[in-house]
């Protein structure tokens, strides 16, 4: 008689045979396949820590700063239920933080599973409505939409954390004034279209030396993360671990 066909491989055995691939092709030097494997990986389980760190250490050995900034950002997103991979993943952003080169507005969290909405871009711009003693921000986070999917403005959601500088170089969450809105009156997203979400940061009353230091701002849909940007970058070992409101 015909012998059984083996039995299929889990998600779980098959990333743990992609991360075989992926460190075999490195020590062979072949930093493209082992990047193919390692993405394959990440494709069967996004929130894998494992597969997150070797992203992260392989785009640092190429000098991608940038890239390997985003992965360890998300192993922190995780938490320190994470373990290990938490406490090194903060090691490595707060090297790179410190380090000469590196474009906070670039090294933010960008998450790569496939998700309905995206930031696309974001501005920064001195606002002229605050007092002559207080300082005012306005933000605008460019927001795409994946085309197959039709969203509803109400499954989307969003937190804004601000931070000040105040004496002695001490962070503090800011006690500043925030508003936040969509420009437009009716957010619709289309093909090619994005929508803009404006915040204001408006500080009237500074204690003597506080001023703006930087944000997280994180987005939601469902309840979901869908993408993140923190400016500085180390801000994001700041970040309450809540959902989005």
């Amino acid at each position: 008689g015909g012998r059984l066909a083996p039995p299929a491989l889990t998600n779980a055995e098959r990333v743990a045979a992609l991360l075989l691939e992926a460190k075999r092709f490195e020590n062979e030097g072949d930093r493209k396949l082992a990047r193919a494997a390692l993405s394959e990986a990440e494709e069967l389980d996004p929130q894998n820590p494992t597969v997150l760190e070797e992203e992260g250490e392989l785009a640092a050995q190429q000098n991608n700063i940038s890239l390997a900034t985003e992965y360890w950002s998300r192993i922190v997103s995780l938490g320190p239920s994470a373990g290990a991979f938490y406490q090194r993943a903060r090691n490595h952003l707060e090297e790179a933080a410190r380090s000469e080169g590196t474009d906070s507005s670039e090294t933010a969290f960008r998450h790569r599973a496939k998700t309905p909405l995206q930031l696309v871009g974001t501005e920064r711009t001195s606002g002229n409505g605050g007092s002559p003693f207080g300082q005012e921000l306005i933000f605008r986070f460019r927001i795409a939409a994946d085309p197959r999917t039709k969203i509803s403005l109400g499954q989307i959601s969003y937190q804004f954390y601000a931070y000040d500088q105040i004496d002695a170089g001490i962070i503090v969450p800011t006690n500043a004034r925030m508003t936040v809105g969509f420009e437009s009156a009716f957010p619709r997203w289309g093909a090619n279209h994005v929508e803009v979400l404006r915040v204001t940061y408006r500080l009237d009353h500074p204690v003597p030396h506080q001023r703006f230091y930087g944000y997280v701002f994180r987005l939601f849909y469902s309840g979901l993360l869908q993408d993140q940007r923190a400016d500085p970058p180390e801000l994001l070992l700041r970040l309450p671990s809540s959902k989005g409101k």
